[in-house]
């Protein structure tokens, strides 16, 4: 399983953390979580032709990797995600978001391992509300690929 929650970067790099509401977001883990995350970064492929995709492993190595291309294997520990674009920029400049210190806006993805094979999943904006549109479709398109990979795995019994 895995929860999702919506962490706010202030200018002042201060950070406050806040679930997101709407419905329970404690996703059961499947047997191919990576089908899961693939179909959410195509997803995002979709929306952000543009979108670079940064990698971070347990051990902070990093592979930057730009639209189309997806990682070829997936970390079996902490992990995180950097989706952003000019595009994503410009919307998060809009609704008033801040940029974060190093300069860079988006929507970073927070992978972690805990007990009992629970991972959390955080979904890190500069924009204001915590419960904006960029946490929901997020939120949405992930809860949609793990439907859809759960559809499957049953189809395939």
């Amino acid at each position: 399983m895995f929860k999702v929650s919506v962490q706010k970067v202030s200018s002042a790099g201060d950070e406050e953390t806040s679930t997101v509401g709407g419905f329970d977001h404690n996703f059961p883990r499947v047997p191919h979580f990576e089908d899961v995350m693939s179909r959410f970064l195509m997803a995002v492929r979709v929306r952000w032709p543009n979108a670079i995709f940064r990698i971070y492993d347990e051990n902070d190595n990093e592979v930057v990797l730009r639209a189309p291309h997806m990682p070829a294997t997936w970390p079996p520990k902490g992990w995180a995600i950097v989706v952003r674009d000019d595009l994503m920029d410009k919307h998060l400049e809009e609704e008033g978001g801040v940029p974060m210190p190093d300069g860079e806006s988006g929507l970073v993805l927070w992978f972690s391992p805990v007990s009992e094979g629970i991972s959390y999943l955080d979904l890190v904006t500069v924009s204001d509300p915590l419960e904006n549109q960029f946490c929901w479709w997020a939120v949405e398109q992930i809860w949609d690929a793990y439907l859809s990979v759960k559809k499957a795995a049953k189809d395939a019994t």
